[in-house]
């Protein structure tokens, strides 16, 4: 069983190799240290980032993919990221499955895990960006998770990320897609989950009319039980 001390004195051992230029010697340190701490999440996130740097980019996606399959899901998520950005052959089935998983395994939606929501689905439209049905599978991603019913800090998270990719692909029509995700979202969540109706207001005051994010604003203080978070959130957006 590691100790967080153990880890800190390899941690400067790293930095040593490191600052000496030696490259080689980082990189096999860092390697010893991640299976001397298979516990610690740090030494493997080192060791991938040691990778990254020194373009070792094939053994990297492998630590990754290790990684995914021993931690618990929820602490996977920078791995997950990370082996959809940088796997080449990546298949569309494979990212979706990766990003699904996470999301429907994460109860809590912390920060950290909102975060990694937005992050993994950032990661997954750059990897789509080639292909020219790639705003299909984002929206069925999204699709998925709203039948779902997944909680509404995670799914409103999933949204903005979603929304924030419209304009990468293929023209305008991509916004009146997430538009009518968003309204879904609302009809599935949208009497109990401030956090959904948050998702749609920032889109309509990013992307549409002011009379479009007025018209949001409107239906959220009628669907929702509790209006007050929704309307502190947007006093604090003017």
């Amino acid at each position: 069983q590691s100790h967080p001390h153990e880890w800190s004195l390899w941690q400067r051992g790293l930095a040593l190799f490191e600052k000496m230029g030696i490259s080689s010697k980082a990189m096999s340190w860092a390697k010893r240290a991640a299976e001397a701490n298979p516990g610690s999440l740090d030494a493997c996130r080192e060791l991938l980032a040691l990778m990254d740097r020194y373009e070792d980019i094939d053994q990297a996606v492998l630590v990754a993919e290790a990684a995914i399959q021993h931690l618990p899901i929820s602490s996977s998520g920078y791995f997950r990221t990370f082996y959809i950005k940088k796997k080449s052959d990546l298949s569309v089935d494979r990212a979706t499955g990766l990003i699904t998983e996470f999301i429907q395994n994460c109860g809590h939606p912390v920060a950290s895990i909102l975060e990694t929501v937005r992050e993994l689905v950032i990661a997954f439209a750059g990897q789509l960006a080639k292909n020219d049905l790639g705003w299909v599978h984002l929206a069925n991603l999204a699709q998925k998770s709203i039948s779902a019913r997944i909680s509404g800090p995670i799914l409103a998270s999933l949204l903005a990320a979603v929304a924030s990719c419209a304009g990468d692909f293929s023209g305008n029509r991509n916004f009146d897609s997430a538009r009518q995700l968003l309204k879904q979202a609302t009809i599935t969540a949208g009497s109990q989950s401030h956090d959904v109706w948050e998702a749609y207001f920032n889109f309509e005051s990013t992307y549409g009319t002011p009379k479009d994010a007025a018209n949001v604003h409107r239906q959220a203080i009628a669907s929702l039980v509790d209006p007050q978070p929704f309307m502190n959130f947007v006093q604090g957006a003017l």
